[in-house]
């Protein structure tokens, strides 16, 4: 029998109805007689197929690589995705290294087996860049689910074929990059090998020996619902609350005013109420949609305009700000939101319009008097991030409203070392215009013309051997813009991860210089270019 495919037994009902029979043994008996019982209901629950398939969470792993594609690569990145079915539900967790290349798009792909290639299945979302830490660990791009009512995406719900293909390992996941659109890693999607199931008799049977024993029974005994039926009870009230939360989120995403006003009133339910446990409301959801009529109408009928989530933070005016809807963040201005409202990583609405590309937001959210010195929660400020995403009219206008050109965040970092790193010549030199710090060096002792030469940006360095930069500085590892424009010595050859982690080992290089040797690795930089600019420059200045 097909995973999730109509039977006679319903398996909510009888989840149901074992969790009313334990209550009222409780009541009625000793603990220790209730678990024996219900035991004998959960070994033949694992017996039954219905309820295995039904139930059961299959985990399944994606190796990616270069040289999986078609045609295939020598990116040398090597990652491991993870995913999770749970009855028809998938879930995933891709955290892609940012070592070799920029991150545009991830993807369920198929059916097709290793060597052939298939249409998208599902768009696991934008990726979120996270950075990397002053202890070594590199940036990577994350894509996850669920979807939080501004970033992820999923879980995502299968279909029996679908299931089927899945476990049949004719899935696979491409990630996309701006230079290799059609796929830069690919990994097929495999089933990772179940415990038997006399594992999990057996693991029943040492629990109710284990209930015998006096001090479990005296703690268990205070639990009304016994261990192995909270998931089931869960299921059960999730299965009985959906259906409005399910048609209040298409009608929504329709911009059905009509039927999101039907839906709150059929159930009694205030403009304000939350969705889940991450306390995503219906607000929230219209500003990630540009449902612009529903969201009118919510906030017309009370709707909390600074509701903020749970994990992130996050206002309807963060979310607005991050998709781009200039419309839905008019509205919610109008209506008072707080326009410098910061979440749990410090991000303004600003700050969110800028970190997600949206510089027509930027500009709004500046001109109607967003603090533009705000800073997020590890000190970067607008002008870094825009400067970081090389847009010259955001970052001139920045400046221009009173920007600090020479902030620096946590680790040292100004606007201007941060353009240097994602090569943004032009940014570069408007900052320099603008008396930004040519030789600045961060807490780590890199200046803008390092990160210009370890990650190959020719014209950032040739501008800022033009505004005088100094080539004898040395960072933390007593390496200057020369040394990495040359490269670490010993590095060359260095391919797989046994290479690389032998050459940490035996001090050829430092760990947190990781990512710059793997950036040298794309082929169509030209180093030698910028050795003999820096080599040009180095003569000028004796």
């Amino acid at each position: 029998m097909e995973k999730g495919q109509k039977t006679d037994v319903n398996a909510n009902e009888f989840g149901s109805t074992t969790i009313r029979l334990a209550e009222m043994m409780l009541r009625r008996g000793r603990p220790e007689k209730v678990l024996r019982k219900i035991l004998y209901l959960i070994l033949a629950m694992i017996a039954c197929p219905v309820w295995a398939q039904a139930q059961g969470t299959f985990q399944f792993t994606a190796t990616l690589t270069g040289a999986n594609e078609i045609p295939p690569n020598s990116d040398p990145t090597v990652f491991t995705g993870l995913f999770s079915l749970t009855g028809n539900s998938l879930s995933f967790l891709l955290n892609v290294p940012a070592w070799t290349f920029n991150s545009v798009s991830a993807s369920i792909n198929g059916p097709a087996l290793l060597g052939g290639a298939g249409p998208i299945i599902f768009d696991l979302g934008g990726p979120f860049l996270v950075g990397g830490s002053s202890l070594g660990s590199p940036p990577y791009y994350s894509f996850f689910s669920p979807f939080n009512g501004l970033l992820g995406a999923g879980p995502f719900t299968l279909s029996n074929p679908q299931i089927n293909d899945l476990e049949s390992g004719h899935w696979y996941v491409n990630v996309t990059s701006e230079t290799m659109p059609a796929g830069q890693l690919r990994g097929q999607i495999t089933p990772v090998p179940e415990p038997s199931i006399w594992a999990l008799l057996c693991g029943a049977g040492i629990a109710l020996w284990w209930w015998r024993r006096k001090m479990f029974a005296k703690i268990m005994s205070r639990f009304a619902v016994p261990f192995g039926l909270v998931s089931v009870c869960a299921m059960s009230a999730a299965a009985q609350g959906s259906y409005w939360k399910d048609a209040l989120k298409a009608a929504i995403r329709s911009n059905d005013v009509a039927e999101v006003g039907a839906i709150l009133s059929s159930n009694s339910l205030p403009p304000g109420v939350t969705l889940d446990d991450n306390s995503v409301t219906p607000l929230h959801l219209a500003s990630l949609m540009g449902s612009r009529e529903v969201a009118s109408w919510l906030l017309g009928k009370g709707a909390p305009v600074d509701a903020t989530t749970v994990e992130q933070g996050h206002t309807p005016l963060i979310i607005a700000a991050g998709r781009g809807h200039l419309g839905i963040a008019k509205l919610l201005l109008e209506h008072f939101a707080g326009i410098d409202h910061k979440d749990s990583a410090g991000l303004t609405p600003l700050l969110w319009a800028i970190h997600q590309d949206q510089p027509a937001m930027a500009e709004y959210l500046i001109r109607q008097g967003a603090d533009i010195n705000a800073v997020a929660s590890i000190g970067r400020s607008a002008l870094m991030m825009a400067a970081e995403k090389g847009s010259v009219p955001l970052v001139t206008e920045l400046i221009a409203k009173g920007a600090n050109v020479n902030h620096t965040n946590e680790v040292g970092n100004d606007a201007l070392i941060e353009a240097a790193e994602a090569g943004h010549a032009d940014v570069v030199r408007v900052l320099l215009q603008k008396g930004g710090s040519t030789n600045r060096q961060n807490a780590d002792g890199w200046t803008g013309l390092m990160k210009a030469a370890a990650l190959g940006h020719f014209d950032v360095a040739k501008a800022l051997c033009e505004a005088g930069a100094e080539q004898s500085k040395k960072n933390k590892f007593g390496r200057t813009a020369m040394d990495y424009a040359k490269g670490i010595s010993g590095t060359t050859e260095l391919k797989t991860g046994e290479d690389f982690d032998k050459a940490v080992e035996t001090k050829v290089l430092n760990s947190e210089e990781l990512y710059y040797v793997m950036a040298r690795k794309r082929t169509s930089i030209d180093y030698g270019a910028i050795v003999k600019l820096l080599a040009q420059y180095s003569q000028r200045s004796k």
